[in-house]
């Protein structure tokens, strides 16, 4: 019989653990690995959404400022740099060292989301926000563009009716009703041509914002108040002659009237002629009507180069091309990073009520690695969406 040979191990021997890390700090790495994938997810979307649009808003166009974001992000990094330095003070057991560089940290990171709450509140200002039924972004102009801003502008007419402090501007938004976006409407229906009817939808969309310096849509508005000029003039000849005509049909039928013996049929003959001369004078106001409210509009609106919602501080819809996929991603990726943030500053306004020792070295390290992540999204975010 063979004997066991084997040598039994030596019962002071350590094990090494298959992974060289706390399970704190291995739960950690697990968890942002499934976050740098939620964010990749949505990053590459962002990519190829872009990609596919072609045609993507200029900064200027969206209310974006390269600036602001660059300070955002030196606030950010600084905010990592002070999570490291209350880690460090720990691990040295400087504990009153350690919670003020935390607090800094929190502070830095406040800073962020406040710099970050007013580029939101700038680009509410301007409409470019998302909405209950719709934005107010539209991606070209068309008649359900025109539609759109019918219905805003009647909105915001109701929404101010009684209040004496808005006055002007319900009277700025009649005007703009009137002369601009009825007038609209009128020369699209009364056009046959495609690329009148374009050119007048698009004029509408870039007197509210100019997308672009175009100098074709400063001759149509010069060419279109020459011709509107000229037609009101002639309207204006035509409804003197008419009320002319008509004092001279009363005055004669008054004439009639008085005389004796009375000559029924030379009455209704005249009783008839000032009938017509009111008509024609009552449809030469219907019709001059249209043409003042538009050259109205165009003397108030026609010369404005940052266009009407900026000159007048309103919110009217506007054409952006591709501007609700830029809307929609914008808010995505820098509305989940805000709440990653918020997290963040949850993580560490936990750990500034604990005492900061050696003993709290773990959390610390965590609550580090989490900031750094949140960092480093916010490295990716910035290039693409303050840059390119």
């Amino acid at each position: 019989m063979l004997s066991d040979t084997s040598n039994p191990l030596p019962s002071d021997m350590k094990f090494q653990a298959a992974v060289p890390v706390s399970n704190g700090k291995l739960a950690m790495w697990l968890f942002l690995s499934t976050e740098m994938m939620f964010f990749a997810a949505l990053i590459a979307s962002y990519v190829v959404i872009r990609m596919a649009a072609g045609v993507w808003p200029s900064h200027e166009n969206v209310h974006i400022v390269p600036a602001i974001g660059i300070a955002n992000t030196i606030v950010l990094l600084l905010s990592g740099v002070f999570v490291s330095l209350a880690t460090k003070a720990a691990h040295k057991d400087n504990a009153s060292a350690a919670k003020r560089w935390l607090l800094i940290a929190l502070l830095l990171g406040t800073a962020f989301l406040c710099i970050k709450g007013y580029e939101y509140y700038t680009k509410y200002q301007h409409g470019l926000y998302p909405r209950g039924k719709r934005s107010l972004v539209y991606d070209q102009a068309d008649i359900n563009y025109v539609a759109g801003v019918s219905a805003e502008i009647t909105d915001q007419i109701a929404e101010f009716e009684g209040r004496a402090d808005n006055e002007n501007h319900q009277e700025l938004l009649l005007q703009i009703q009137s002369g601009m976006v009825r007038w609209t409407k009128q020369k699209v229906g009364a056009s046959d041509d495609p690329l009148m009817q374009q050119m007048a939808l698009e004029s509408l969309a870039h007197q509210i914002l100019p997308i672009e310096s175009d100098p074709k849509f400063a001759k149509y508005i010069t060419d279109e108040k020459n011709e509107l000029t000229e037609i009101q003039s002639g309207l204006v000849d035509q409804l003197q002659s008419a009320e002319a005509s008509l004092k001279e049909s009363q005055e004669t039928l008054r004439q009639l009237t008085e005389a004796e013996p009375k000559d029924n049929d030379a009455i209704n003959a005249a009783s008839k002629k000032a009938a017509e001369f009111t008509t024609l004078i009552s449809a030469n106001k219907k019709k001059s009507k249209p043409i003042e409210d538009r050259l109205s509009a165009i003397e108030e609106f026609g010369e404005l180069q940052t266009g009407i919602n900026e000159h007048h501080d309103l919110q009217l819809p506007v054409v952006i091309p591709s501007g609700n996929a830029w809307l929609n991603t914008y808010y995505l990726l820098t509305g989940f990073h805000a709440l990653h943030l918020v997290a963040g500053l949850v993580l560490l306004m936990i750990a500034l009520t604990m005492r900061l020792d050696k003993s709290r070295i773990p959390y610390l390290e965590n609550v580090g690695l989490y900031w750094h992540f949140v960092d480093f999204v916010w490295l990716l975010l910035l290039p693409i969406l303050y840059f390119v």
